[in-house]
C-alpha cells in the first residue's frame, strides 16, 4: 500500500505511472497489482489508466496501444461487470479480442463470424 500511495501521489502530480506483474500464475498478477494499487489509495478509474495509457507510455508504444482509437491495435476485453465500480470487477472477463478475433474466455473458442478485421 505504501509504494501504491506514493505512485497515486506522483501520478496526480503529472508523472506516468504504468502497470506491470510477473509471476507463478500468469494472467493474474496484473489484476492483483490492479487491487494492490485500488488499496494504496488509487481510484478504480487511474487504476485502469495506469494498465493501459499509463503502462504503453511508460515503454513508449502509446501511439499503437493503450486505448481503442483508429489505427490502434484492439486487443480488449468484454467484461461481465463494471471495474470502475469494483477494480477487481476486471476478473469478470466474458470475451477476449485478440488480433480482430473474439473468444470465448472460458472456452478459448473463437466466436463465429469474428475472423475478419
Amino acid at each position: 500500500p505504501a509504494v501504491a500511495a506514493n505512485a497515486a501521489r506522483m501520478h496526480r502530480m503529472g508523472g506516468t505511472v504504468g502497470l506491470g506483474a510477473h509471476g507463478d500464475i500468469p494472467g493474474f498478477g496484473t489484476h492483483w497489482e490492479m487491487q494492490a494499487y485500488v488499496d494504496g489509495g488509487w481510484t478504480p478509474a487511474e487504476t485502469l489508466w495506469a494498465a493501459t495509457m499509463g503502462s504503453a507510455a511508460t515503454i513508449a508504444r502509446d501511439e499503437s496501444l493503450g486505448s481503442l482509437e483508429a489505427g490502434k491495435l484492439a486487443d480488449l476485453v468484454v467484461l461481465d461487470a463494471n471495474p470502475l465500480e469494483r477494480v477487481s470487477n476486471t476478473l469478470a472477463i466474458r470475451y477476449v479480442m485478440k488480433n480482430g478475433r473474439i473468444y470465448d474466455d472460458e472456452t478459448l473458442a473463437e466466436l463465429p463470424g469474428t475472423s475478419g478485421r
